[in-house]
């Protein structure tokens, strides 16, 4: 961390006896380079009835005359007021006299009397900004230019001599607003905030410098979810300037597209049986006072907890600490329903004569196991034990199980195609 001195060079309430106010100000600089201080900077208004300097850089050149190491820097100058062309001249200058030790900091200005001096338009105060630091870039290239801009008209200008540092003296953009801070991540070197704020707003500025300059790769986009704050769940509020960048949507949860997902990662057959069986009631209920509630995170968990070899009083206590107690008991009970299906291979063996289950608890349950059973090679039997269904909706369950899996190369399966062309679930498949 570097530190550095800010000088208001005035004499209030009426500016009497500057020059002595200047020597203080030369010796404060002196002492602060014995003492390891990096820079000092000094800023700039008009027409202050404390007799505030107007000229900063005059000061910078009488300080960097008494020093050899101090830094020495605007913080800031009003830069719509000045033309840039002069002003690079004046920058560069010291830059050369303080053998590379200058900062040019810059700021809009706020003060309409310091417009109205210069016959300068206020409203035109960003425009003016951002072209001049367009142009004083331009200047201290080290080769001619031109600009045509809306304030401005050069052609082809070389700035003579070039700058000691090099590309150019560091650009700081003053800021105290975010807006700001975003400009100055994009335009200049370093951002320069105010004295006159808290620290909390300082923090924000800093972090919205931060962000400024970043965009995504062409094409890329940012998901992120989070919880809302009336659900009482775990959030963290965004900072402001992250939050302008969202588009914020709530999403409602799709029963299907879950229990898709949920076969394409191999969750567990009997918790896609049972969830598939029991709708969304269990699949996501809320409940802020409950320890645990179902959700399809908590789902996923559960398929972990059962890959571990615990015995069933065990299992289900697990289970309940994800999902709660009443999910739990009830995925129990239909588990028991679960273990009592035909034989999954045996019925893609024989799918005319296999025994097709009337209550839906099981024949959720057989469908469950089919999804998972399912490959390209037996696929066809498969549909055609489904086409003995009473409810072709179980047969769509299936088939998109199925896609989630498989992807594009089932569009080449023959028997997937003549489902389709049958109008099998069509509209569950588009």
């Amino acid at each position: 961390m570097k530190f550095g001195l800010y000088s208001s060079i005035a004499n209030p309430p009426r500016g009497e006896d500057l020059p002595r106010c200047v020597d203080e100000v030369i010796e404060e600089a002196q002492l602060a380079e014995q003492a390891g201080f990096d820079s000092c900077f000094f800023g700039e208004h008009h027409q202050d009835k404390d007799g505030f300097l107007p000229s900063p850089l005059i000061v910078c050149t009488a300080v960097a005359a008494a020093t050899t190491t101090l830094r020495v820097g605007t913080s800031v100058i009003l830069l719509p007021l000045h033309h840039p062309v002069r002003l690079a001249e004046d920058v560069v200058t010291l830059d050369v006299v303080s053998k590379g030790r200058v900062t040019l900091g810059v700021g809009l200005g706020y003060q309409q009397a310091d417009f109205d001096a210069f016959g300068v338009n206020i409203a035109d105060r960003v425009e003016l900004f951002e072209e001049k630091v367009q142009i004083m870039r331009e200047c201290w290239s080290g080769k001619a230019f031109s600009f045509d801009g809306k304030h401005h008209q050069i052609d082809n200008l070389r700035i003579m001599p070039d700058p000691i540092q090099q590309p150019h003296p560091p650009i700081w953009i003053g800021a105290s607003a975010r807006v700001s801070a975003r400009r100055a991540a994009n335009i200049g070197d370093a951002i320069v905030t105010t004295p006159s704020t808290t620290l909390d707003n300082t923090s924000r500025l800093i972090d919205e410098y931060k962000v400024g300059p970043w965009e995504l790769p062409k094409g890329w986009i940012v998901v992120a979810a989070g919880n809302r704050k009336k659900d009482r769940a775990g959030t963290t509020s965004n900072p402001s300037q992250i939050t302008e960048r969202w588009l914020n949507i709530e999403v409602d949860l799709n029963q299907d597209e879950t229990l898709a997902h949920f076969a394409k990662i191999g969750i567990n057959e009997k918790i896609r049986a049972f969830l598939g069986f029991a709708g969304h009631e269990w699949l996501h209920k809320f409940d802020p006072d409950a320890e645990a509630f179902p959700t399809p995170r908590g789902w996923e968990r559960c398929n972990t907890i059962m890959s571990f070899k615990l015995d069933d009083v065990l299992m289900i206590e697990a289970i309940a600490s994800k999902v709660g107690g009443g999910a739990a008991a009830a995925f129990s009970g239909f588990c028991k329903v679960f273990d009592q299906v035909p034989d999954i291979d045996e019925l893609i063996a024989d799918p005319k004569s296999a025994n097709v289950p009337e209550a839906a608890d099981t024949l959720y349950a057989v469908c469950a196991l089919l999804s998972t059973k399912a490959k390209m090679e037996n696929l066809g039997s498969i549909l055609e034990y489904c086409g003995r269904f009473e409810s072709q909706t179980f047969t769509a369950m299936i088939m998109r199980d199925v896609r989630a899996r498989f992807g594009k190369e089932l569009r080449r399966n023959p028997a997937f195609k003549k489902w389709v062309a049958e109008g099998g679930g069509k509209e569950l498949l588009v």
